[in-house]
């Protein structure tokens, strides 16, 4: 996988910045000792004020054929490079884990072609510069382009400039109206500790997990690091465990950060799964190198290569569940033998140099699990290339455990089909099968941007993600972990990867709340066993059982919703439902549009797209009036309703259509709510436990579950 990189970005409107007062900061106040807020540059007072050049060869110029506002504006002449460019020290401004707005208004001399100029921050820290990319845009001639991005202080730094550059190296452009301005905080995040955890909806099926970075806990008891702890059950360190992390000079080892994190999973109790030993990317130059510069050979790189896996996978013996040992080998577009991609490994030593990785990892840890990890699994020949590469690592007698199917999708591929394909295409192995990077993009291109997250693209996300989980769940015999790639929208590699964008590809959002993903992966609850009886008031046996409220909406964005309960006994299902609606109404001839409570009960749980026989939709509005679907289970519901001072109550009763269920069984099962809310005879809202399709009536694959116990 590549780098794990977490940075949001999230444009403002540039009019709001500019709202804001403007301050001119002097060469002079740029004092890393002195924290404020804001820092802004006009040059109205004919200087650059503090700006100068990255590469010394630029002259910057307060002049007024670049002024976007006022009288003066800077002008950048002279570079020769493309890193070359204005830059200011805003150290003074930046405190660690805040966040700030940065902005400017940039435009090219007249005549200029438009090209593109980027702003960056380069952070040093312990001496290292890093250099984080926050907003880039297209600049013209014909007129004042507005530059603005968020960036996020996420570690101690001894300096920190902001700077612009633009790959033509001799682009000559105006800047005016710069402006840094700290964000004002926001609330306090707070994890919801009353939704179910995903480490228990999927105990019976596979590991679920996440991958993270060390500063996701750096406060091991906030808000991040109790999601990890409630919701995963495997964590996978995202890059502290990969080569330049542990060892990045030849027998310099470090385990600051990887240690960091075993031991929050020590702590809780949380399997830790190693990402990864051998791979193309993040693998310093010194493994491949002589003193001279040229290639070892493969009698140093193999040892090499084992003296870091002793080291590193030794260091977590009987600790560390599962390794990645190889990353990423197959690229057929190489053109070598077997499809293996032609890396410096590759180079050095051929094909062995995989089974050598695996025979190492094996020697240093005889208990954990060897995975080979690869991405784009579900294409066929990518797939077939990896499955004979394990087959001959078989035959040699090489201990390959299990594979690992990355699974970057997307919001429209690869299929349900081709997954499914996929993971039938190894089950001859007879090995372990992993899905270890899961997430889910929400676009189909590398260009289109979405500044916030469509409803619509929402409830496609949740859909796909249920589909796909389905398709785990059939094969949970063979997967033995679901490992997203991240456990949240904030910290996810794909706002920056392939373009900086907004994405959205995970369950948990940006304030680690549950999205309507998590909600079709998590519709379970429970019945416990009671016999009520159906008259419409609820019995004191009813006080036993579970509740859940159907807030999800179909239609609308409010209205009636109700708060429901669930019973059983060897004859019949029992439902509660107390629905809380301002105005009853069933003016409507069409009983779906009157106000009323719909129950859609799958005995079997077969999360089908048509109706099997014993599937049904059964309605009852708030005079008591009965419509199912399908007739023939008319029959089977016995029910009552009440009305009361803030809505009413259904009180129903379903015969089980076939043998009476067992504890433990599990039935698919939904809840509705429909709203006429002005009383004219058109339903306004329908609110609904789990299926937001909208087409429950037909259909039975988005119901939620209910576990009879």
């Amino acid at each position: 996988m590549k780098n794990f990189r977490f940075k949001g970005f999230i444009p403002l409107l540039m009019a709001a910045v500019l709202a804001l007062t403007s301050v001119s900061l002097s060469a002079q106040t740029t004092n890393a000792e002195t924290v404020t807020d804001r820092i802004a540059t006009d040059f109205e007072d004919g200087t650059a004020q503090g700006w100068y050049g990255r590469g010394s060869v630029e002259t910057l110029t307060a002049v007024a054929a670049a002024a976007h506002s006022g009288t003066y504006g800077l002008q950048i002449t002279g570079r020769t490079q493309g890193w070359h460019g204005p830059q200011l020290d805003v150290t003074s401004i930046m405190e660690t884990g805040k966040t700030y707005t940065i902005s400017a208004w940039l435009r090219l001399p007249a005549g200029a072609a438009e090209s593109s100029v980027s702003m960056t921050v380069q952070r040093t820290t312990n001496g290292v510069n890093s250099y984080e990319f926050v907003q880039s845009a297209t600049v013209t001639d014909g007129g004042w382009v507005a530059i603005t991005g968020q960036y996020q202080l996420l570690y101690p730094a001894q300096k920190l400039v902001v700077y612009f550059e633009s790959a033509n190296p001799t682009l000559k452009f105006y800047m005016d109206d710069f402006v840094i301005q700290r964000n004002p905080e926001p609330e306090p995040i707070k994890i919801q500790n009353d939704i179910p955890s995903l480490k228990d909806v999927f105990a019976g099926d596979f590991k679920l997990g996440t991958a993270l970075l060390v500063n996701e806990i750096s406060n091991p008891n906030g808000p991040d690091a109790q999601l990890l702890k409630k919701h995963f059950n495997s964590l996978t360190a995202g890059n502290e465990l990969k080569w330049d992390a542990t060892e990045p000079r030849n027998g310099e080892f470090n385990f600051t950060r990887a240690d960091q994190i075993f031991q929050f999973t020590m702590n809780n109790g949380i399997a830790f799964r190693g990402h990864t030993l051998i791979w193309h990317s993040q693998t310093p130059d010194w493994v491949f190198h002589d003193a001279n510069g040229g290639l070892v050979s493969k009698e140093v790189l193999f040892e090499r290569m084992k003296k870091h896996i002793d080291t590193v996978v030794g260091r977590y013996k009987g600790k560390i569940y599962a390794w990645d040992v190889v990353n990423e080998v197959i690229e057929p577009a190489d053109g070598k033998p077997g499809g293996l991609r032609s890396s410096l490994w590759y180079q050095i030593a051929g094909e062995e140099f995989i089974e050598k990785a695996f025979v190492y990892a094996h020697e240093a840890d005889p208990a954990a699990k060897l995975f080979i990890n690869d991405y784009n699994t579900d294409q066929p020949w990518k797939r077939q290339f990896l499955h004979d590469l394990i087959k001959r690592l078989q035959n040699k007698g090489v201990p390959v455990d299990g594979i690992g199917h990355q699974m970057h999708i997307g919001i429209q591929s690869p299929s349900v089909l081709d997954i499914d394909t996929t993971i039938n295409a190894f089950k001859d192995l007879g090995i372990e099968q992993q899905i270890t990077e899961l997430d889910m993009s929400v676009y189909t291109n590398d260009t289109d941007k979405y500044d916030a997250f469509p409803l619509d693209l929402q409830k496609k996300q949740a859909a796909r993600y249920r589909e796909i989980f389905n398709v785990f769940r059939k094969h949970k015999d063979e997967i033995t972990a679901v490992i997203f790639w991240g456990k949240d929208d904030q910290n996810t590699w794909l706002r920056t990867f392939p373009i900086v964008r907004n994405n959205w590809p995970l369950l948990f959002d940006e304030r680690l709340q549950a999205k309507y993903a998590y909600w079709a992966l998590v519709p379970r609850t429970t019945a416990v066993r009671g016999t009520p009886v159906i008259d419409g008031s609820i019995d004191p046996i009813w006080n036993g059982s579970n509740s859940f409220m159907t807030d999800r909406w179909v239609a609308g964005t409010s209205g009636a919703s109700a708060n429901v309960r669930t019973l059983w006994d060897d004859g019949r299902l029992y439902v509660l439902a107390e629905v809380t609606d301002s105005l009853l109404s069933k003016r409507s001839a069409n009983a779906w549009e009157q106000d009323s409570v719909e129950i859609y009960v799958d005995p079997n749980n077969g999360k089908t797209s048509v109706y099997e026989p014993g599937d049904g939709q059964y309605r009852v509005n708030f005079d008591n009036e009965q419509s199912v679907n399908s007739s023939t289970l008319g029959e089977n519901l016995v029910s009552a309703t009440t009305k009361t001072t803030n809505g009413y109550i259904v009180e129903a009763s379903i015969a089980w259509p076939d043998a009476a269920p067992q504890p433990g069984n599990v039935i698919g099962f939904d809840v509705q709510v429909n709203n006429d809310q002005d009383g004219d005879g058109d339903r306004d809202s329908v609110a609904i436990w789990n299926d937001t399709s909208g087409v429950s009536y037909l259909n039975t694959s988005g119901y939620g579950m209910l576990k009879l116990e």
